[in-house]
């Protein structure tokens, strides 16, 4: 590294010498300067404005509007004479295209600030105070609606703004500002529906068997909020049968699906609180919905009516007692003339705003809409939970009459606080019996289907080997939960979701599908067995890996029934992780060898295994086929209670349900 060289000093008396004289006499002068102009006092620091409350105590013209909220100072510097007046624009929002545009728009309107009226403006420093940085308070700001000349049946921009001054001298300038709508209700009556929709992802494979334990968090989560609000005064509410039964599954205890095996469910108390809880809200103001949510118009459009015949079967036998309504998110001409033909109003959210009641063809449909309003991010109206509540109320006093759908708790908490005293609801039986207005089926978005071909087939083909499982396990329920499994198969709760639909499925046709009992129940044989007399027994063992006692019997087929005859056995119940050994009758006519296939049916012949074939061999050797026949036995004993320690060994722990 080359080292560097001071600079040499300027000769004393050159013009180098001078200029440096020069600048270290004025350097002082400088800093001094330099310091008064940072000290010197500047713009005032800018104050974060939030809005809390934007309240509307009536409806006559001496009603007081308050606005509630706090001032934070985030600057480095103290604000001073720090106020905080209320503030309004002079434009009135009566349309929907009115109050969406000023969803999106990057400045306030125009307007007046109130800075005389008794109650219009408050300090929150006083006596030359500062307001230090980080330091926050709280105000509350009002005025009469006459005061602000706020006519009725309109929304307006109002809101607050903060004044302050960077030091107790200087003039006070607008340092912060909040900005929100005031719906101020008119002549007309603005009418609102609110409906909870109770439902949820499917997740029963069969009577006591969950795919997952996700329902039992949603108990204590979504769907508790969703109950409470279902109680609210005037507010509606549609359940799914399939909800209802799958959490009365859970209250009688359940198992939940853990990799090979499963596990206890968590949701027991939870269920039993949560139907505790809905036992108790008024019948007059609930419905059900279709078992199961199925997509009926995916179906319909596959000319398949099997998919709506099932969900009203399985409706039907809810026990529920509560009328029918079908939500539906997939609009289609088909689907709406099936449901219209099963009488069957329908809710759906996928309508154009403003079209609460109306009649599609001969389908009456509800228009119901999401309450959620998301604002825009860099919008002069900030995108706070109160704006969220009050776009929502600007929106439904512009339409009139509004049919909203709760799915969630934000829905709730959003319904909640864009319905003032002066909203009138209306229950959903209400408005059916009003008369709806006609219309065509518009254009609207197209969510895609929970059904295909595919996907129709494999549900054929599951209900199907359900209805074999349930005979061969009558008391697993499994038989009578097929018209309730095909609507949870088809459910619309699939869309957008073709990956969980898929896991669902497979996860039932591993339980409960043709290939789930061709691998849980086991047929055992010796490969040989001599008889020396026209009349034996042929044992054979069946072991059950299900999760649930079957009762079976073992049938045979001899390839020469003349020379030997096999007789089924009889029925045999098996508890899940055993084993039976079961005699079957044979019967010899003459001398011979003949092949005998085994096999392990239902009491009304459905196979459920494939065959296990046999050599017997029919012979009068005396004393010698006797000991055949003897050794022949204690092979197929030891054998048997062999294996039967090895399948118990082997399902100890790994029974599936």
């Amino acid at each position: 590294m080359t080292a560097t060289r001071p600079a040499p000093a300027p000769a004393l008396g050159s013009p180098a010498w001078v200029v440096t004289l020069v600048l270290s006499l004025l350097a002082p002068l400088l800093a001094l300067g330099a310091t008064t102009a940072a000290a010197a006092p500047g713009d005032p620091p800018g104050l974060d404005v939030q809005l809390t409350a934007v309240r509307l105590g009536g409806t006559t013209p001496d009603s007081l509007v308050t606005l509630e909220g706090t001032v934070t100072n985030n600057a480095t510097q103290p604000a001073y004479d720090v106020r905080v007046n209320l503030w309004r624009a002079r434009q009135a929002l009566t349309t929907r295209t009115q109050i969406t545009a000023a969803f999106a728009a990057r400045e306030s309107p125009s307007g007046a600030s109130y800075r005389s009226l008794p109650t219009s403006s408050v300090a929150l420093t006083s006596n030359g105070a500062a307001f230090s940085p980080q330091a926050s308070g709280r105000f509350s700001v009002s005025a009469t609606l006459s005061q602000l000349g706020l006519p009725s049946g309109a929304t307006y921009w109002i809101g607050a703004n903060a004044t302050a001054s960077a030091s107790p001298a200087q003039a006070v300038s607008r340092v912060g500002a909040a900005r929100s709508l005031l719906t101020v209700p008119g002549d007309r009556p603005t009418q609102l529906t609110s409906v909870v929709e109770l439902s949820s992802v499917p997740r029963v494979i069969k009577p006591g068997l969950f795919a997952d334990d996700g329902l039992a968090q949603e108990l204590t989560g979504r769907l508790d909020a969703l109950l409470s609000a279902a109680g609210d005064r005037g507010v509606s509410y549609a359940i799914d049968p399939e909800l209802y039964a799958a959490v009365q599954d859970m209250a009688n205890g359940y198992q939940v699906v853990s990799g090979q095996t499963t596990r206890a469910g968590a949701g027991r108390e939870a269920a039993r609180q949560w139907l505790a809880k809905f036992a108790q809200l008024p019948k007059d103001t609930g419905f059900q919905l279709l078992y199961g949510r199925p997509d009926v118009t995916g179906a319909a459009d596959l000319d398949d009516p099997g998919v709506l015949r099932r969900a009203k079967e399985a409706t039907d036998a809810s026990g529920l007692g509560l009328p029918v309504i079908a939500s539906v998110t997939h609009l289609g001409e088909k689907g709406l003339r099936q449901l219209a033909a099963e009488n069957i109003p329908i809710l759906t959210s996928s309508l154009p705003a403003g079209r609460p009641w109306t009649r599609i063809g001969d389908a009456r449909v509800v228009g119901a809409i999401v309450p959620g309003v998301q604002l825009a991010d860099e919008a002069a109206l900030p995108n706070t939970a109160l704006n969220q509540n009050l776009a929502r109320l600007a929106l439904t006093q512009a339409a009139g009459t509004e049919v909203r759908v709760l799915r969630t708790a934000q829905d709730v908490a959003t319904d909640r606080g864009s319905a003032p005293g002066w909203i009138e609801r209306r229950t959903l039986g209400d408005l059916l019996e009003t008369p709806p207005t006609a219309a065509a089926l518009p254009k609207v978005r197209d969510p895609g289907t929970a059904v295909s071909p595919g996907l129709l087939r494999r549900t054929d083909a599951l209900l199907q080997a359900m209805e074999t499982y349930g005979i061969a396990a009558p008391r697993s329920g499994v038989g009578d939960a097929r018209t309730a499994q095909a609507s949870r198969l088809v459910s619309e709760s699939w869309l957008g979701k073709p990956q969980d639909q898929e896991a669902y499925l497979a996860a039932m046709e591993s339980r409960v599908g043709r290939d789930a009992l061709r691998g849980g129940i086991r047929l055992s044989t010796t490969s040989v067995v001599t008889m020396t007399s026209d009349q034996s027994e042929f044992p054979v063992t069946v072991t059950n890996t299900l999760g649930d006692t079957i009762t079976v019997r073992v049938a045979a087929v001899s390839d020469n029934s003349l020379r030997i005859d096999v007789s089924p056995s009889q029925e045999t119940t098996i508890r899940p992780g055993d084993s039976e050994t079961v005699p079957l009758a044979v019967a010899a006519t003459g001398n011979g060898v003949v092949s005998v296939h085994f096999h392990v049916e239902t009491l009304d012949e459905r196979r459920l295994t494939p065959d296990q074939t046999s050599t017997v061999e029919a012979t009068n050797l005396g004393a010698v086929g006797w000991i055949i026949t003897i050794v022949s036995g204690v092979v197929l004993v030891v054998s048997t209670a062999w294996r039967i320690r090895q399948v118990q060994r082997q399902n100890r722990g790994k029974t599936r349900a």
